[in-house]
């Protein structure tokens, strides 16, 4: 009997080790056993050869391609800052979420709750990082909050056209990103294009030429708006 028992024993452990060479673990998209308040972490996509890295201080992000044949390569996702102020910057606050789409994650600011949806795609055309409001549409832009940003922005140019650079690719660099941020009718927007405008005004100052002519050679050649405002950014919000 006892010889019965153990060959029927041994048969089940056969039998279970055969179906496991054959059985595929489905891996989350999202790695769980990273230290949470590291300040990058990457982010499985259900896609084999992509991953995305995010910035838990500030949600900006890249997609980081790997693969065998050499063509690894990253992507910027996003280079904008969500956190204005350096105080802010809190390892761990943001983290990313996976959907059902193999495209799409949800960006979440685990500190005040803001969410974000995230598309990523090889594409540059078909990648964006979208607010999601709650409920209601975001807030929107007074007129004379516009009406005080569009009188800022023409004394920024009458200020660079003063110092000979009217013609310089950072006045060309920001007078694109206004003229296509200020279609939007949200606050939000505007808020920002404040805030670019008082920037502008800064780096005329003696003690900023050196930076307004670093900003000018990382401009150069670039023309997509999604860049320029890349290049702007990292200074607005360093």
């Amino acid at each position: 009997m006892k010889k019965i028992w153990t060959l029927a024993f041994a048969l089940v452990t056969c039998a279970m080790t055969s179906v496991a060479q054959y059985v595929s673990v489905d891996f989350p998209a999202t790695e769980y056993s990273q230290d949470p308040k590291a300040n990058y972490r990457l982010y499985k996509t259900k896609n084999n050869y992509n991953f995305i890295k995010l910035d838990t201080r500030t949600g900006q992000m890249e997609l980081v391609q790997w693969s065998t044949e050499g063509n690894t390569m990253s992507y910027m996702l996003s280079n904008e800052k969500l956190v204005y102020f350096l105080e802010d910057e809190i390892p761990g606050r943001f983290t990313l979420y996976a959907t059902t789409n193999i495209y799409n994650f949800v960006l979440l600011d685990q500190i005040d709750g803001r969410t974000w949806q995230v598309q990523w795609d090889t594409d540059k055309n078909y990648r964006f990082v979208k607010r999601i409001y709650f409920n209601t549409e975001p807030e929107k832009v007074s007129s004379s909050y516009k009406d005080n940003v569009y009188f800022a922005m023409i004394g920024v140019q009458k200020a660079y056209a003063k110092r000979d650079l009217k013609k310089s690719t950072i006045l060309k660099a920001y007078v694109d990103v206004f003229g296509e941020m200020s279609t939007s009718k949200y606050q939000e927007e505007w808020e920002y294009l404040d805030r670019l405008n008082q920037f502008m005004l800064s780096l005329l100052e003696d003690d900023s030429l050196t930076k307004l002519m670093e900003i000018e050679s990382k401009l150069a050649g670039f023309t997509d708006h999604d860049d320029i405002k890349g290049v702007f950014n990292s200074y607005l919000y360093e």
